[in-house]
């Protein structure tokens, strides 16, 4: 079921003490079904069915929106984790159900992550990225033109191999240069 669930328009806002709000539209199987919202002040999200009141397309969202919490509901515990750690007390597990958050929470991670992807991806094609892989941050040096472009031109891709030597040379521990589009340009990392 989850697989069929999709946020989209999701935006941030500061709310209670700077904390992050979210407003988000849920869609299942491509139909935007809900929208969620949570005002930062502690509490639960706040989520509301789509559809004017006495609208087909309300009832088939009621549905569907039903459906995802009767799903919900039948998982069981699992786990708590929080940055790859699984948390355990007196040596045993800490268990939790999920719920409507959490799974929301889930899938605005997911989200972000692949906003970060997309980001670096881009990041990519014109400069030399590195950092810690899997890392939350990233440097980069490089040019306003595209790598590729640049490879093209007459000294370009020694150029290039020039500015991966120096990044190479300065990494720090745990680093690595991060682009996978280096080896199709002719560049040796």
């Amino acid at each position: 079921m989850l697989d069929r669930v999709t946020l989209k328009n999701v935006k941030f806002h500061k709310g209670h003490d700077g904390m992050d709000g979210l407003n988000a539209d849920i869609y299942i199987d491509k139909v935007k079904v809900a929208h969620v919202y949570d005002d930062a002040r502690g509490g639960c999200f706040e989520y509301d069915v789509l559809g004017s009141i006495d609208s087909k397309q309300r009832e088939i969202n009621k549905k569907l929106f039903k459906e995802l919490e009767d799903y919900i509901d039948s998982l069981p515990e699992e786990q708590m984790e929080y940055d790859g750690k699984k948390y355990e007390r007196d040596g045993n597990p800490v268990m939790m159900k999920p719920d409507m958050d959490s799974i929301i929470n889930d899938l605005v991670e997911e989200f972000e992550k692949e906003k970060s992807k997309k980001r670096l991806k881009k990041d990519m094609e014109k400069k030399i990225v590195f950092g810690k892989p899997n890392g939350n941050s990233y440097k980069l040096i490089g040019y306003k033109s595209p790598l590729k472009a640049i490879a093209m031109m007459k000294g370009g891709k020694e150029a290039i191999q020039k500015l991966v030597n120096r990044v190479k040379g300065e990494l720090k521990e745990g680093e690595e240069i991060l682009n996978d589009n280096l080896a199709e340009l002719g560049i040796e990392v």
